[in-house]
């Protein structure tokens, strides 16, 4: 069904070349045909999104028919519009092989009707020449070039839609990856320390009846532990929520407190030694992270799961890496890390910055954690 701007054109077409044809003066023989071939060439340019096919070999046809009747419709300027509209249509609508096949019908067309004619104003040559120039070659062009715009617009618009689909699909992996961050965060926090807390809590139950002085100590780090904890906690909470109060936050731990984390490991009854050897260097955010977090999990293990009494943390600084190793005189944790988590969490952290874990029976008995850092991608 012609559209309504389809119909308004082929409207102004038909009457624009009846309006040329009765203001010449043709013989009154030709004058009918002339008319009504006027109003057929029109009435064609409502084919011209639906079938550009059959339009183009139609107005051939037309063509051919009114120069063999002897009307005088190529003599019209009009009528030359109209074949130009008639052929940007078909090159417009069509792919180009089909539209080089369209075009060169219309042109073979327009030059038989200009043959067929009895007599010309201007030379054959320069009206063959204007024909296939001005009235075909040129809306074939223009047609083929306005579709290749299209086309182009078509394909912007698409790959603009997958971009941003695949960018709603990172952020939501962005996400995702944070959630899991977040959960070994919140792990090593709640594990490390209400393990610890519970250890001392057990000691200060024991002793509180033969040894008030240790028992005040043993709760003193309950304490103790319980506030780094919560300290901890609102920090990774404020990650979920995405404050900025810069109060409620304090800067992830690392290297550093290390020291901080055995002295913690040894008020609840476990015997840390901590060596360093070689020259620290100073490591980016979360990689100075993830040593601390193989460390707090080690030791968790060792209280939590090994029953250790002894353990001896090492990091050993290189030119090019970083070895970490946590031994304990303990049996190796009884319970297998889940859900990303404890053993299979450090291992993820280390992953993430090209590192290697190992764990297993230690040379000498109980349980070792030795992990590897490359220095080259991960040092501030």
């Amino acid at each position: 069904m012609p559209s309504s701007r389809e119909l308004a054109l082929a409207f102004a077409a038909v009457v624009a070349l009846q309006f040329d044809v009765w203001l010449l003066e043709p013989t009154d023989a030709s004058r009918t045909g002339t008319a009504v071939a006027a109003a057929g060439l029109g009435l064609l340019l409502l084919l011209r999104r639906s079938f550009p096919v059959v339009l183009a070999g139609a107005t051939s046809a037309l063509l051919l028919a009114q120069a063999a009747t002897g009307a005088q419709l190529t003599s019209m300027l009009t009528s030359a519009i109209v074949v130009m509209v008639i052929t940007f249509s078909v090159s417009l609508h069509l792919p180009r092989r089909a539209a080089l096949g369209a075009g060169s019908v219309l042109l073979l067309g327009t030059w038989a009707d200009l043959l067929l004619q009895p007599g010309q104003e201007y030379s054959v040559a320069s009206e063959l020449v204007f024909t296939g120039v001005v009235v075909v070659g040129l809306p074939w062009v223009a047609g083929q070039a306005v579709r290749r715009y299209r086309e182009r617009v078509l394909e912007l618009e698409q790959l603009t839609r997958e971009l941003a689909e695949e960018r709603e699909q990172r952020a939501g992996l962005a996400v995702l990856d944070e959630r899991h961050r977040i959960a070994r965060e919140m792990h090593d926090v709640v594990a490390h320390s209400v393990s610890l807390m519970v250890v001392q809590a057990g000691g200060a139950r024991r002793m509180l009846d033969s040894d008030l002085a240790a028992s005040r100590e043993a709760l003193l780090a309950v304490e103790d532990v319980g506030r780094e904890a919560l300290a901890e906690l609102r920090r990774v909470l404020g990650l979920l929520r995405g404050t900025s109060e810069p109060l409620g936050l304090r800067p992830q731990p690392g290297t550093a407190e290390l020291a901080g984390l055995v002295a913690g490991a040894r008020g609840s009854g476990l015997a840390v030694d901590l060596t360093v050897e070689g020259v620290p260097r100073p490591l980016q955010a979360g990689a100075d992270l993830v040593v601390y977090r193989v460390v707090q999990e080690a030791l968790t293990n060792a209280v939590k799961h090994a029953h250790a009494t002894r353990a001896a943390v090492r990091l050993v600084w290189q030119p090019g890496t970083l070895e970490v190793e946590v031994l304990d005189d303990g049996h190796g944790p009884l319970v297998p890390a889940q859900g990303g988590h404890g053993l299979v969490g450090m291992r993820e952290r280390l992953a993430a910055y090209g590192g290697e874990l190992a764990t297993g029976p230690g040379a000498g008995g109980g349980f070792a954690v030795r992990a590897r850092i490359p220095l080259e991608q991960v040092v501030a």
